[in-house]
């Protein structure tokens, strides 16, 4: 997929912001604010397009810190329907 996609879909300032509020809310917060299905189509996009293909508009940091928040709530996720 071809980098310059991703601005048709996902503006890079929007992935910042998005990765502020998931540091800020946290996983439990993230829940009622965010719906699990947008969450779960923002890292299919994410791995779909690759740490390369972001590497242009977004710190390769900033994308792993985000993948790994995001795994996070998906293992929050799955506790919270064990439970």
């Amino acid at each position: 997929m071809d980098p310059r996609d991703l601005q048709e879909h996902l503006d890079p300032k929007d992935l910042q912001g998005l990765q502020e509020r998931l540091v800020q809310l946290g996983p439990k917060g993230l829940q009622e604010h965010l719906d699990p299905k947008d969450l779960q189509g923002l890292q299919e996009r994410l791995v779909q397009l690759g740490p390369k293909g972001l590497q242009e508009r977004l710190d390769p940091k900033d994308l792993q810190d985000l993948q790994e928040r995001l795994a996070q709530l998906d293992l929050q996720d799955q506790q919270d329907q064990q439970d």
